[in-house]
């Protein structure tokens, strides 16, 4: 089985919705992607039949995908960076719904593909090291995997 690491994984900005036709850009200087997880929400069902007293549970048919945390240092002129158009720290200050996409290095290019909001921006500037950009996607309906 090849396992690869996490090292060449992009992070790409569209322009529009995934709806639209949005064109990507790779944002500038992702140190860290966290949290892309997709779950099923579960709804309980347990009877007092239900085998030993132990809950049970089904899919309820709905989906979720929890939000996306990034790392970035940090260049507010820097184009994905910046508060203009084309910008995170625009579409959050304008709470506009963008696509993204995960794309993994792997032979397949492997490319999770969702809308989301910049939902949370915060600013870091310790003494000693680069400012840092952390933010936050929340994710808003079905992602797609190619």
């Amino acid at each position: 089985m090849a396992v690869s690491g996490g090292f060449g994984v992009t992070l790409n900005f569209g322009d529009d919705e995934m709806s639209g036709s949005p064109v990507y850009t790779a944002v500038a200087n992702v140190e860290e992607i966290g949290g892309f997880k997709v779950s099923a929400i579960m709804d309980e069902f347990t009877g007092h039949d239900s085998t030993g007293g132990y809950r049970e549970k089904i899919p309820s048919g709905l989906m979720e995908v929890g939000d996306v945390s990034l790392k970035v240092a940090f260049d507010i002129t820097e184009g994905t960076h910046a508060n203009a158009a084309g910008g995170l720290t625009y579409a959050q200050q304008n709470r506009l719904k963008r696509a993204f996409q995960i794309v993994f290095p792997d032979a397949s290019d492997t490319t999770f593909t969702f809308d989301a909001y910049v939902s949370e921006l915060e600013i870091e500037s310790p003494k000693e090291n680069h400012l840092m950009g952390n933010l936050v996607l929340t994710v808003t309906g079905q992602p797609t995997i190619s």
